[in-house]
């Protein structure tokens, strides 16, 4: 007799949030005797423009809708005065005065949420901790912007009560109280904290529309309140429409799928007002929003439940089938359809799914992949598969992932959440890997300026080095990654020459870490006078210097088809590639967006 095996796989349906943050540069106003400057990163400009022209072109941002900058205060007489301000100044108004100033709320103290900065490679929910962290390390600070983005409900969305299913209609007088209304509320604010928010705003939006016919305002009753709570969780529980058997109070009852509830009173009040829009009249056949609207009502209770059902994947050995919310599909390919189809997201290229694990026999096995699945080779055949990664264990700086109300900084522990819950997961995936150096991307020796060549070998050791690193990790815990980096790529060009690897040293590390500490005390490039080790100095600006192993070796590799050739005429890194070194030590020192490097190796004549 053959046994049936069945295998439960869970699919986790994840969100990722590419809508875009606010970058945050602040400021100060130095005020002297006669006039005032704007200092930002260690240098004072005298217009605004000139300072947003600066950051711009020293970050080499694409986009400048989503900049802003930000006056933290005043100095003067080497004394700062804070200025607690709470929006912040786009800057397309100072680089084109025919548009209009536009400002951003940075601080919401009547969230429902708590906001999220981040800085660096640190995350702050306090903007003052934030701020003052950035002005000291002089990065910028990265946060989302308050609007909630509300999209109008589709046209085949509806509600069902126990007398019909109704749909969204189009009604511009209505439209204006509900977006009054739920201006500021998406599905995180649509489910916080067991739908407190949702059904303050229902209470709002019923007494809006009872004030457009000229009656007065209900008022919440506790009572009420909680015999409508009871019987939401007796609908949900069984998972239909139950009308109370007790006739004493009059109710209103009806279901709606995910946050479209927001929809909800609105789409009541549309079909009421589209049958009679005379509410006091007297009548018992009043459909259910025209009773909740007449003159005679004075208190109110609301009551709201939730229903989950998980994503499942039902297989056997004949045949699988896919469940999802309660509905089976014959493939992946259906289920994602309705996936997009319910969730309405208007980007498809946002979504991925991810395995979360497999239930055998009664017993769940969790795995944890490092990524997920896009959807768009589920929807689009010649879309070829494309994995999209949700952890990074060697990564330097932790991550920011939010389900429901939820924020944790380690994906398995809001992975947990996700499923005992039922939302989906938003985060911020990382650059997959760097770009090829751009033709600006320019570093400075005592030699003259080296910038990226035309001719210069396709940049696949550079790639391998540095395929997860961007600016912050070149920045991060004093350079260590940087400076790990440098030797890994300075060998790797080695190893193409048929030489030895080079090995780090502490007491050269500590030379190289002095010269480039006096470097960017003088801010300019000063050669050792001591010349008992040979050296290599740079001036690097911005995070140029995540480049600089590979400018430095085109230049040689052009100039010299023999590195092993002695001479001392030999350029930089040219002596550092010959088959006579040993030994190296790095040192990188920062000065406002300056960053002075000094690599120190054995002499020649060893």
């Amino acid at each position: 007799m053959l046994s049936t095996h069945y295998k439960i796989i869970f699919i986790l349906f994840i969100f990722i949030n590419l809508a875009y943050q606010l970058k945050l540069f602040p400021y100060q106003i130095k005020l002297k005797k006669s006039s005032s400057f704007f200092e930002y990163n260690g240098h004072s400009y005298t217009t605004m423009a000139e300072m947003v022209r600066k950051i711009i072109k020293e970050k080499d941002f694409k986009d400048i809708n989503n900049i802003c900058t930000y006056c933290a205060g005043f100095l003067k007489h080497g004394k700062f005065t804070r200025m607690k301000l709470q929006t912040c100044e786009g800057v397309k108004s100072f680089l084109y005065p025919f548009y209009k100033p536009t400002k951003y709320c940075i601080t919401y103290p009547n969230s429902h949420a708590p906001n999220i900065y981040l800085c660096g490679y640190k995350v702050f929910t306090n903007f003052e901790l934030a701020l003052e962290y950035s002005l000291r390390n002089n990065f910028y600070i990265k946060f989302g912007e308050d609007v909630a983005q509300l999209l109008p409900a589709p046209k085949n969305f509806c509600v069902i009560t126990v007398y019909d299913k109704l749909c969204y209609v189009k009604n511009w007088n209505s439209y204006h109280i509900w977006k009054t209304i739920w201006s500021n509320c998406n599905n995180n604010c649509y489910y916080y904290k067991k739908f407190a928010h949702t059904k303050k705003r229902y209470l709002d939006e019923i007494n809006y529309y009872r004030k457009s016919v000229g009656n007065s305002a209900l008022v919440l009753y506790i009572k009420l309140a909680i015999l409508a709570q009871e019987r939401a969780d007796l609908m949900a529980k069984y998972g239909r429409l139950m009308s109370d058997r007790n006739k004493y109070y009059d109710e209103l009852i009806a279901s709606s799928e995910h946050g479209h509830g927001i929809y909800l009173m609105k789409i009541l009040y549309d079909d009421a007002w589209s049958h009679n829009p005379n509410f006091n009249r007297i009548s018992t056949k009043k459909r259910e929003m025209a009773r909740l609207l007449s003159s005679n009502q004075k208190h109110i209770g609301i009551g709201i439940s939730k229903q989950v059902i998980p994503y499942l994947v039902n297989l056997s050995p004949t045949h699988y089938y896919i469940e999802y919310k309660g509905h089976k599909y014959n493939s992946v390919t259906l289920m994602a359809k309705k996936i997009l189809k319910e969730k309405y997201i208007e980007h498809f290229e946002d979504v991925c799914l991810y395995n979360a694990g497999y239930i055998k026999k009664g017993k769940i096995f969790k795995t944890f992949g490092n990524t997920c699945d896009s959807i768009l080779p589920f929807i689009y055949q010649h879309y070829s598969q494309t994995k999209i990664e949700v952890m990074y264990p060697n990564s330097h700086r932790e991550d920011v992932y939010t389900c429901g109300n939820d924020v944790a900084y380690k994906f398995p522990a809001i992975l947990d959440y996700a499923l005992i819950k039922h939302c989906f997961i938003k985060f911020k995936p990382r650059g997959l890997k760097p770009m090829s150096p751009p033709a600006n991307s320019c570093i400075y020796t005592l030699y003259g300026k080296k910038c990226h060549m035309k001719n210069s070998i396709p940049p696949s050791y550079w790639k391998k080095i540095w395929f997860n690193c961007n600016s912050d990790c070149y920045f991060s815990s004093n350079f260590v990654t940087t400076e790990k980096n440098y030797l890994r790529e300075i060998n790797y060009y080695r190893k193409f020459f048929k030489n030895n690897p080079l090995y780090w040293n502490m007491k050269l590390s500590g030379l190289a870490q002095n010269r480039a500490n006096y470097m960017a005390k003088h801010k300019r490039l000063l050669a050792d006078p001591n010349k008992k080790y040979d050296e290599l100095i740079v001036y690097a600006p911005s995070a140029n210097g995540i480049y600089l192993v590979k400018l430095l070796f085109d230049e040689a590799k052009s100039e010299y088809n023999n590195i092993n050739k002695l001479s001392a005429r030999k350029k930089e890194m040219a002596r550092l590639l010959t088959s006579n070194q040993r030994y190296v030590g790095f040192g990188m020192a920062k000065n406002g967006n300056a960053v002075y490097i000094c690599v120190k190796f054995t002499p020649m004549s060893m």
